[in-house]
């Protein structure tokens, strides 16, 4: 976040224990499993009561917060509202974005539209209104700046913003044609999941490869993303899959994780590791299990949507009707 964010924040530091220690007692003092953490409210005036839906940090330090209510960007001390009379199509924000340039792209539940000036532009897909559900992670870049965007209707690319969309196809006959997740791999590979499966996009008009995933998947996906490791992840929204490497199937790594919300998706911490929302709590993996941060941690809400970790590596979580809260780590 830049400077003025984070110098403008009251920055808490945790719990202090003013009790002397003895001679004796001397040591190692003992760390609790499960310690409770201090979180800021943030925006209470603005946000308290609403339901944040997407977080996003863009590369000037701005935090993008999506509702569902509309688009705000804060910079630390002051917010400042995105809606219709901006551009934006609907107020329902469910995923936010960042191209390779630095272009900040809003989603809607119908509409996908790109950040020019002070203004969004619309993004005209190729595709019915009613057959775009655009939720999750529906929305990625390539290399060459190419945007491919999950509809219902299949997967669309944009050659650029300036450029029609085409609806790409591909896929096995008889194959439901519903995306609901599009991710590009670091090696260029674009990968999504389509009904209850995993495509591997083919080139130049080649068939899309199905990719295996142990036990068979149950669609929608809320997230298709690699990690540091250049592992994918799968998350569904009952399960969640991991694909270790190239040519391996995705298995089941959720023993212990609960199910995925309607709205929000999986981010990825500075590490690369992954922060799963849930509705009884954020979950992270340590030491090869998954822990939860909820309620009894500190947080004021189990209902997290969405989360984001900052270039100083504070967490930003926000709530279904409970606003936005600032852990600074």
């Amino acid at each position: 976040m830049r400077s003025r964010l984070i110098l403008g924040l009251a920055v808490a530091v945790g719990a202090f224990c003013g009790a002397a220690l003895s001679p004796l007692s001397a040591g190692p003092l003992p760390v609790p499993s499960k310690p409770r953490y201090v979180f800021q409210r943030m925006g209470e005036d603005v946000l308290g009561a609403r339901t944040i839906t997407a977080l996003r940090q863009d590369r000037e330090g701005f935090l993008w917060v999506g509702t569902s209510d509309g688009l705000f960007r804060f910079d630390g001390a002051t917010l400042v509202r995105y809606g219709a009379s901006e551009g934006l199509e609907g107020d329902a924000i469910t995923f936010l974005a960042e191209a390779p340039d630095g272009t900040l792209f809003a989603v809607t539940n119908r509409e996908v539209s790109w950040k020019r000036g002070d203004r969004f532009v619309r993004l005209p897909l190729p595709v019915p209104s009613e057959r775009r559900r655009l939720r999750g992670q529906v929305l990625a870049f390539d290399a060459r700046s190419r945007i491919y965007v999950a509809t219902a209707a299949g997967l669309v690319r944009f050659p650029s913003t300036s450029d029609a969309g085409s609806l790409l196809g591909g896929l096995p006959e008889g194959q439901d044609p519903r995306v609901t997740a599009v991710t590009v791999l670091k090696n260029g590979t674009v990968l999504f999941f389509a009904g209850n499966d995993v495509f591997q996009l083919g080139g130049d008009g080649a068939m899309a490869e199905r990719l295996a995933v142990e036990g068979g998947a149950t669609g929608p996906a809320s997230a298709l993303l690699e990690d540091a490791s250049g592992r994918v992840i799968l998350r569904t929204s009952t399960r969640l899959y991991r694909r270790e490497r190239p040519g391996e199937p995705f298995r089941s790594d959720d023993v212990g994780l609960p199910g995925a919300n309607d709205l929000g998706t999986i981010a990825l911490d500075r590490l690369g590791e992954a922060l799963v929302p849930t509705p009884v709590g954020l979950y992270v993996k340590r030491l090869g299990r998954w822990e939860a941060i909820d309620r009894t941690r500190g947080l004021a809400s189990n209902a997290v949507l969405a989360v984001c970790e900052d270039r100083e590596g504070a967490l930003w979580i926000g709530y279904g009707g409970g606003g936005l809260e600032r852990w600074p780590g």
